[in-house]
């Protein structure tokens, strides 16, 4: 019941495309055998492979402009960070006086410096974790919204499995396939756009870390 309260909106929209997608009529009579797309495989390939790229890089932008991240959420990235940034910069400060109270042969001197490195890195950690825990639920929330107009995006005739199959006849096996197309398409979608969102993500943190 908290799946479905929590993504009540995802569900609605699947069932209301199942039931569109089984209002129409099917062909009652012989149900032929799915005929292989005669397309060369690398050709097939490349075409669903600029496909998935385009739509999933449009859909990530539509998402990012339609359904940004919370400004809170954000902030609180950006602040762990930063935290985390500054934390690695005083590690390593410490390690090298570390190294220079060694050679000096100062236990004292040690002990409170092994204290300042734990209580840095105890900083990372959390810093780190809240770092996953955003970017956890945010991936979850645009793989959701991914999901939905994927849906959607694969109803128009948009779709993946369709340039393997020829499935211009109104039989009842072609129209499970659809079916199925327009499901597999939107979950490839979600999962791409998810992707890309966290791969500039990546590139974006790394930038700012150099």
């Amino acid at each position: 019941m908290k799946i479905l309260k929590d993504h009540w909106w995802v569900f609605l929209t699947l069932v209301g495309i199942t039931l569109i997608f089984f209002i129409a009529p099917y062909y009652e009579g012989k149900i032929p055998t799915l005929e292989p797309n005669k397309e060369e495989p690398l050709d097939i390939l490349t075409k669903v492979a600029v496909k998935l790229i385009l739509v999933g890089a449009l859909l990530d932008q539509f998402i990012a402009v339609f359904f940004p991240q919370d400004e809170t959420d954000k902030e609180e990235r950006v602040q762990a960070l930063n935290t985390l940034s500054i934390a690695k910069d005083e590690e390593k400060l410490i390690r090298k006086e570390m190294l220079n109270v060694q050679l000096q042969g100062s236990a004292a001197s040690i002990q409170k410096l092994d204290s300042q490195l734990a209580s840095f890195r105890n900083t990372k950690q959390v810093a780190k974790d809240k770092i996953a825990t955003t970017d956890s639920d945010r991936s979850a929330y645009v793989r959701r919204v991914a999901f939905v107009i994927g849906l959607i995006i694969a109803m128009t005739g948009v779709t993946i499995l369709r340039d393997f199959f020829d499935m211009s006849s109104d039989a009842l096996n072609h129209k499970m396939l659809s079916y199925i197309d327009i499901i597999f398409t939107a979950a490839v979608l979600s999962g791409g756009t998810s992707g890309i969102n966290q791969l500039i993500r990546v590139l974006k943190d790394s930038w700012k870390q150099a």
